[in-house]
């Protein structure tokens, strides 16, 4: 009798993993055979940062099924066929993806399994309730956040389920790439970014007990450790959110952290629905907005600056060298750097939110997308259009300190409260000087005037009001 195949994606976890406890209810004698299957194509596209949690995170789980997972190191689709047909397997069991990427690729594996007499079972999903599972009365997707968010507290979720009893078999592929990658040294911060089931359960717990109380008013400030840091180990499901929510619901101001969750699940069933929106403009009236030629010499100047931390404004400068640093990115900073990105440079937010998902520990398509879009204002349920984030009240407002960007840009450490933010007023000699600093490269107030000028152009082209 030949092992049931557990295809390992984005629930690197054994405890409530739901598409294992299934391969373990049909798994006979020959156990269940697991496999990661590496996408050389992400692989290569992923940052130093992004690709080490998904190593360390992968070591740890192959510890916690006995040394069985099986590695293989290029075409998924076509890597899962070939292991399954070498071990005359008959099924392969999956969590259920809903990105477009994911989903292009499971009907490919599946046409590809069925060619070979396998099926292919897919269940569950990342998210705690599944997109397309919930519904407006009308039968149409939500578009809007609140009314979802009440509808899930309605409808209510799963709890979380303890670890299936499995039987892993014997590790019979190991692809000459896998083990390469997989001796490779850390490089991110793995105190920071958990990348264990027991640390991510551990993290958790920390993080409810001391800040979940203050959560709502502390995630705001990135000089604070006032969230969880639990979103690289929810993207690739060290931890599945039915933990966290369950978790919360313990403790004052999990309110907060559910609502959280809330909004990634929200996003996730917003591209299950449509798909073609993850890079498109989600509201099509945006497709006449003016964005500056990403191939001019201005523009690739200024794009280069943003992706440096160069921009002379040094609260976007801080987040976008945590970013490169640390494969992550305080999300008020991240709204800021975008809303930067878009509305001060004229970037097409397209361009930002690729570099965000190359680089970000957590990067998922639907959260990321649908985030940037939020700032653009072409997504669904956006911030008005006419909202342009300024990048120094910004700074004020949320790191009245100033000990974020102390952190990310010492050569502005020895600036006092007053010219941190804006280091252009600071004295141009003298201790206090910000010499090492660059300048402006945009003037805010001149470029809200210019967006601003663009969006009025677009809505008396399109012949719409919002």
């Amino acid at each position: 009798m030949a092992p049931v195949v557990m295809w390992f994606r984005r629930d690197l976890r054994v405890r409530d993993n739901r598409a294992l406890a299934r391969a373990a209810s049909i798994a006979g004698e020959d156990g269940v055979a697991a496999i990661f299957a590496f996408s050389a194509q992400l692989m290569a596209k992923s940052s130093p940062q992004r690709v080490s949690y998904l190593l360390d995170a992968l070591r740890s789980l192959n510890l916690t099924v006995g040394d069985r997972l099986n590695f293989s190191y290029g075409d998924p689709a076509r890597d899962v066929g070939d292991f399954a047909s070498s071990l005359e397997a008959s099924i392969v069991v999956a969590t259920r993806e809903f990105s477009p990427l994911g989903r292009q690729r499971d009907l490919r594996a599946k046409a590809l399994l069925a060619e070979r007499g396998i099926a292919l079972e897919l269940g569950d999903s990342p998210y705690l309730i599944p997109p397309g599972k919930l519904l407006r009365s009308s039968g149409d997707h939500y578009r809007v956040f609140t009314p979802f968010y009440k509808a899930v507290l309605a409808q209510g979720f799963g709890e979380p389920r303890p670890a299936p009893a499995v039987e892993f078999a014997p590790r019979s592929r190991f692809d000459a790439l896998a083990q390469e990658a997989l001796l490779a040294p850390l490089r991110f911060d793995v105190s920071q970014f958990p990348a264990s089931e027991e640390a991510a359960r551990h993290r958790l717990v920390e993080f409810l007990s001391a800040s979940a109380a203050s959560y709502r008013v502390d995630r705001n400030d990135p000089s604070l450790e006032g969230t969880s840091r639990l979103s690289p180990a929810l993207r690739f499901g060290v931890i599945h959110p039915r933990e966290i929510a369950a978790a919360a619901g313990d403790f004052p101001g999990g309110d907060e952290v559910l609502r959280q969750l809330v909004w990634r699940d929200f996003f996730a069933q917003v591209a299950s629905s449509a798909p073609r929106g993850v890079w498109e403009n989600f509201d099509t009236r945006y497709d006449l907005f003016e964005f500056d030629d990403p191939s001019t010499a201005q523009a690739r100047d200024r794009l280069d600056a943003w992706k440096q931390g160069s921009t002379g404004y040094p609260i976007v400068d801080a987040g976008m060298r945590q970013l490169r640093n640390t494969g992550w990115m305080h999300n008020r900073v991240r709204m800021i750097a975008a809303s930067f990105l878009v509305k001060d440079l004229h970037i097409h937010w397209r361009i930002g939110a690729k570099f965000f998902l190359e680089h970000l520990l957590d990067g998922d398509v639907a959260s990321n997308n649908f985030s940037w879009q939020w700032v653009a204002g072409s997504g669904t349920d956006a911030v008005p259009y006419f909202r342009v984030f300024n990048p120094v009240l910004q700074s004020k407002r949320f790191d009245a300190t100033g000990n974020y960007i102390r952190r990310f840009v010492p050569e502005l450490a020895h600036l006092s409260n007053r010219f941190i933010h804006e280091p252009w007023e600071a004295p141009s000699q003298g201790p206090l000087a910000a010499s090492s600093y660059p300048e402006r490269i945009v003037r805010h107030d001149l470029e809200r005037e210019e967006a601003l000028r663009r969006y009025a152009t677009m809505k008396r082209g399109g012949g719409w009001e919002r």
